[in-house]
Formats: C-alpha cells, structure tokens, sequence
C-alpha cells in the first residue's frame, strides 16, 4: 500500500468495488459499512473451537508449496 505507483491503485478498486456492492444492495439497507458492524457477531467462536479436518497432512489450507514462497519452502 505504501508503494505510490500501486498502492492508490489498490485503494480505488477496493473502494470501487465496495461502493458497488452497496449501491447494488441498497435495497436490503446496505447504504455504508456501518450496516455491516455486528452481523455476524454471534458466530465468531475463539480460536481453539474451529473445527479443522481431521487429516494429518493438513497444512492450514495452504498446498506444500505455496505460491510466492521459495521453490522448495515448506508452508506451516
């Protein structure tokens, strides 16, 4: 973000895009991202009861090696 070439860039299809999503929900009262504050409060759960896979090879969801890390780097 802090690169001036890219990060104004990021920031207008970011903002961009959210105001498109509103304008295209402002039926539903989705007008600002204040409409959003506490939705989902009620499903957030501590870390600890996330249920995950039961395989012993899972990596967390990232494949064994991940794009942008070094050929050969082991993600964990």
């Amino acid at each position: 973000m802090l690169d001036h070439a890219i990060g104004p860039n990021v920031i207008r299809e970011l903002t961009g895009g959210m105001n498109a999503f509103l304008e295209k929900h402002a039926d539903r009262g989705w007008t600002s991202l204040d409409a959003f504050r506490g939705l989902r409060r009620g499903f957030v759960v501590p870390h600890s009861q996330i249920a995950r896979p039961d395989a012993a090879d899972y990596r967390g969801g990232y494949e064994e090696e991940a794009e942008g890390y070094a050929v050969g780097t082991t993600v964990r």
